[in-house]
């Protein structure tokens, strides 16, 4: 018999793996149980946010119709904006069951752009994530705001990616100056500067510093960290979110213009949107519907989600 041919999607993202081995298996079994058929997802990730919007402005200056590409994932509100300027995203309503479930803002954040062009799939909040072991054994004060990253005592021990390569080193630089202003925030951000032993070429690589001991702290955002802490414990490891000095940015999803596989497209958005899916990022690993392989600790956006995972959930965080 001649093979049928599977439906089929490509995706941009900068997300760690955990991440795609979580929703693709459960996208591709969603699918066959909803549209009777199966379904191809390609992902692509060029090393992080920045060289995927490179990626894809590429792919579109050589045809400005299409980037061949059909959804690009994650990388904070800014990158989407951009990628909005220059009208690179293809509106996507939700189904209205679905629009209904999610709310326009939380805490002042939007959750989706006006032309409807991106959706939050998730929140981010951002912090300093710290080697309590470390911290003990080289008589380090723990860090509570990010002006603390500024102590001399810290020299050499922080860790940091440079912002002309991630998408979350960019905002939580950004957050710094939103928090303290211009002129004092550049100070802290050049005093930052001076304490960081290197910078690194992706946001993952100084969680990994700082859990094999290589650092003492880094600037994190939260699923980085939090996983790390509850598989770790936390005698061993901390996240601090500075209070007063910490904002929610949405980490969105968006069809691109000229989407190959436009449909396939939009049943993958509202899968990700989806009270079901959004379980996987608040259920600890092996819980029924939760993720199996490890858990994404992250903030779901379809308020859905938290009243079905009431007195389940890792974070309490609602």
């Amino acid at each position: 018999l001649p093979a049928v041919a599977a439906d089929k999607i490509i995706v941009i993202s900068p997300h760690r793996k955990s991440i795609q081995d979580e929703f693709v298996p459960a996208f591709k079994e969603h699918y066959k149980a909803q549209y009777k058929t199966d379904v191809e997802v390609e992902w692509l990730d060029m090393g992080g946010t920045s060289d995927d919007v490179k990626f894809v402005r590429e792919r579109f200056s050589k045809n400005p119709n299409s980037s061949g590409i059909d959804i690009f994932w994650g990388g904070g509100t800014a990158t989407f904006l951009d990628l909005g300027k220059t009208s690179q995203l293809a509106e996507h309503k939700l189904p209205a069951d679905l629009a209904k479930e999610i709310p326009e803002t939380a805490a002042g954040t939007p959750f989706y752009d006006k032309s409807k062009t991106w959706y939050a799939s998730a929140m981010s909040s951002f912090g300093i994530f710290f080697n309590k072991k470390v911290m003990k054994l080289e008589g380090m004060p723990e860090p509570k705001l990010w002006q603390d990253l500024a102590n001399p005592k810290y020299k050499g021990q922080l860790s940091v990616t440079d912002p002309r390569k991630s998408g979350s080193a960019n905002t939580m630089n950004n957050i710094v100056l939103q928090s303290l202003g211009w002129d004092k925030g550049w100070e802290l951000l050049t005093a930052i500067a001076g304490n960081t032993g290197k910078f690194t070429q992706s946001s993952s690589d100084p969680i990994k510093a700082v859990v094999s001991g290589d650092a003492a702290l880094a600037m994190a955002i939260d699923f980085y960290a939090i996983p790390k802490v509850d598989e770790l414990g936390k005698d061993n490891l901390g996240f601090s979110m500075p209070a007063g000095q910490t904002i929610v940015d949405p980490d969105p999803i968006a069809i691109l213009k000229g989407a190959p596989n436009r449909q396939i497209a939009e049943r993958f958005v509202n899968f990700v949107l989806s009270s079901d899916a959004q379980k996987l990022l608040v259920l600890p690993k092996g819980a029924a519907k939760g993720p199996k392989l490890a858990f994404l600790g992250r903030m779901a956006v379809n308020p859905k989600t938290y009243d079905e995972t009431e007195g389940k959930r890792v974070s309490e965080i609602n």
